[in-house]
């Protein structure tokens, strides 16, 4: 018998592994098939209770599939598990478990299709799992809240492949990854819901990429990772998770206060791979985050109070339209209080002391430093204050013009960075 199938296959898996080896050994079993078999029911349908477990188990040489099967709410334990020189497939499988283990399992020349595979279930964890040469798909996975683990996992060659893989929540994570071959993050779908996406410290030694249609709700974490190719971040935006608690800055609309410290370090990591490939833009980004990320926990409160203003004034220098509104409102705000402080009428002729004098002397000392400016500023205040100007209009005057000089450096950083190539 070259195939065990349906219920066969069931009831030799529940005699033990050591049954399990010495039949498939006997019969030369080379296709394993579970397709459509319903796990849960049939250790229900015998009174047993516990995970279903594949700990240990050999699949050298054999074709494992796992197409359309059921498991229920059960752990599932492929733990320690050996696959070599065969396939294993779980494409369009529903994993309801609690758990998904494959920890410390050994795969080698081996084909692992998880196309469409469904992780509804708790945790789905492949910690410390080895890929030898392997071809891994898990395009179109969903994976429940309970997230994934490839921590310390070893792709040894081969392609990864998570096209359009889909995540409810929970965290994911690559820790100390090794990844020997092209490895493929594209079009991931779910990230807003994810609490933690993390890289950190993996091995890329061939291409990487990572794409996302959706802005990941926390940041991607490449600290510490070895890419033997540029790491291309075109399409991946994130925001941090944010602690619950808000100051008066947060409720004038400042980004509110991340909730991990670490944050900036991340951000600040993804601004270096962004300058790396000269996307300027993303650069500017990432730098954003990292300056909102270190709120509260690398600032003070005066520097809080001035990164509240280098927002609201340019946008952390993405803005030219905010100093440009800005510039207008000093202009008018001071044209009217120098309209209202203005001299009683002396000999100079009423006609001249309308409010587009006021406008024009508040326009002087914003830009001063043009000649023309100047000879504004002295007929404006000879028409509005006479021949003596009022100590206070002087220091108005001064007060208006540094926060001209600040508003032009704001829209002179908004040019710099709008048009930067």
């Amino acid at each position: 018998m070259a195939t065990l199938s349906g219920q066969d296959a069931i009831s030799l898996w529940r005699k033990g592994r050591s049954e399990w080896a010495t039949a498939l050994s006997r019969h030369s079993i080379r296709t394993i098939d579970f397709s459509d078999c319903d796990f849960d029911q049939a250790l229900e349908d015998e009174d047993e209770t516990g995970p279903i477990e594949f700990v240990g188990y050999s699949f050298s040489g054999k074709s494992v599939i796992f197409s359309g099967a059921k498991f229920g709410g059960r752990s599932l334990n492929f733990s320690r598990a050996t696959f070599a020189g065969g396939s294993l497939t779980f494409r369009d499988a529903s994993i309801n478990a609690s758990a998904v283990l494959f920890v410390d399992a050994h795969f080698r020349d081996t084909k692992i299709d998880f196309y469409n595979a469904t992780f509804a279930g708790g945790d789905t964890d492949f910690t410390g799992t080895r890929f030898e040469r392997c071809l891994v798909d898990f395009s179109h996975a969903h994976f429940g809240e309970g997230g994934a683990c490839f921590d310390n996992v070893r792709f040894e060659g081969g392609r990864l492949d998570f096209l359009d893989a889909r995540f409810a929540g929970g965290d994911v994570s690559f820790q100390y990854a090794t990844f020997g071959g092209p490895t493929h993050f594209e079009n991931l779908r779910g990230l807003s819901n994810l609490s933690l996406l993390t890289f950190e410290g993996a091995s890329f030694e061939k291409l990487f990429t990572f794409t996302s249609r959706e802005r990941i709700g926390c940041p991607l974490d490449l600290r510490r990772t070895k890419p033997s190719h540029h790491i291309v971040l075109n399409d991946v935006s994130c925001d941090f998770v944010t602690e619950a608690r808000q100051n008066f800055l947060g409720k004038l609309g400042v980004p509110p206060i991340a909730q991990d410290r670490e944050d900036s370090q991340r951000f600040r990591r993804l601004k270096e791979l962004a300058l790396a490939n000269r996307n300027h833009s993303k650069v500017l980004d990432f730098h954003v985050q990292e300056i909102r990320s270190r709120r509260s926990h690398e600032t003070k409160w005066w520097q809080d109070v001035a990164q509240f203003f280098y927002w609201l004034l340019g946008d952390y220098g993405r803005s030219v339209g905010r100093p440009v509104v800005a510039m207008v409102a000093t202009l008018s705000v001071f044209a009217a209080i120098f309209w209202w402080l203005r001299s009683p009428l002396n000999d100079v002729a009423v006609k001249q002391r309308d409010f587009w004098t006021a406008l024009t002397y508040s326009g002087s000392n914003m830009l001063s430093f043009i000649p023309n400016g100047r000879t504004a500023k002295t007929q404006g205040e000879e028409v509005l204050f006479g021949a003596s100007t009022p100590d206070l209009i002087l220091a108005l005057g001064a007060i208006e013009s540094i926060l001209a000089i600040v508003m032009l450096f704001m829209l002179g950083l908004g040019l710099r960075n709008l048009f930067r190539v």
